[in-house]
C-alpha cells in the first residue's frame, strides 16, 4: 500500500515552497503519505491538445504506473 502525495509537474517546478509546505502538512496529518520521485504527468495538457486515442494510451500508462507502485491513496495539489 502506498499513499502518494502527487505534486504534478507544474507545481513541483514553479511552486517548490508550496509543495514543501503541503508535504509537511499532509505528513503531519498522516505520516504514511510519501512523495515518489518522477511520477508520470497527470495528462492535463494531453487532454487539451491531443487526440482521444493518444490520450487513452496515456491514461493507460498512468494507471499502470499507479498499479505498479501500489498507490492506494492519492493527495494532489496539482491544478491539472
Amino acid at each position: 500500500m502506498t499513499k502518494l502525495i502527487y505534486f504534478g509537474c507544474l507545481s513541483a517546478k514553479n511552486y517548490e515552497s508550496t509543495c514543501n509546505n503541503a508535504k509537511k502538512l499532509i505528513q503531519f496529518l498522516d505520516n504514511e503519505f510519501q512523495v515518489i520521485d518522477d511520477p508520470p504527468c497527470c495528462g492535463s495538457l494531453s487532454f487539451h491538445i491531443t487526440s482521444d486515442e493518444i490520450l487513452s494510451e496515456h491514461i493507460k500508462f498512468v494507471n499502470d504506473w499507479f498499479n505498479e507502485n501500489n498507490v492506494t491513496e492519492l493527495v494532489t495539489i496539482c491544478a491539472g
